[in-house]
């Protein structure tokens, strides 16, 4: 289905949310057509609470490396945010599809790695995709990165992802 989600949620949705359906005139409980760009629009625009204390999770590649990322996801734990770590690219891309995340860091500093920030990008356009570079590369710009940032400075990421995601709740 479409929205993802069951027939009476979204019978609900039509009820409740005016969810825009179409039946046949005059008849009730008749089959239903929807537009794509219809939907589109109405799940944009529905008004939605906030989820609560649910701190923004990010999705690191994590090579295990001393000095790689650990400095970097213990920097972005200590600031409240869920980290995920995969150890390698199928596992970034097998957790990417499983788990709803509000962002990626990763560092796009050879092939392998600007292959998995360009398949990101395709697979999630809306989520921020936090690139880090060496210095000598950190000119701010990235054909695959929403954020380009110094592999070595950790202040510069924490900043930049709280500023693109807002500050977690610590509660």
């Amino acid at each position: 289905m479409y929205m993802g989600r069951g027939v009476r949620t979204v019978q609900r949705y039509e009820r409740a949310y005016r969810l825009p359906v179409r039946r046949p005139a005059g008849k009730d409980r008749a089959a239903v057509m929807a537009l794509s760009d219809e939907l589109d629009t109405w799940v944009s625009n529905i008004p939605t609470r906030p989820l609560g204390h649910v701190r923004p999770v990010l999705l690191i590649l994590d090579s295990f490396v001393a000095g790689a990322l650990s400095e970097r996801r213990t920097a972005l734990e200590h600031a409240h945010f869920n980290v995920l770590a995969a150890a390698n690219i199928d596992e970034a891309l097998a957790t990417a599809d499983k788990f709803n995340v509000d962002g990626f860091v990763f560092d796009c500093q050879d092939n392998d790695n600007e292959e998995l920030c360009e398949s990101l990008k395709d697979r999630f356009p809306k989520k921020p995709l936090f690139v880090l570079v060496p210095e000598s590369q950190a000119n701010g710009t990235s054909p695959t990165a929403d954020y380009v940032i110094p592999a070595g400075d950790i202040e510069a990421l924490v900043k930049t992802v709280v500023t693109v995601l807002g500050e977690p709740r610590a509660e």
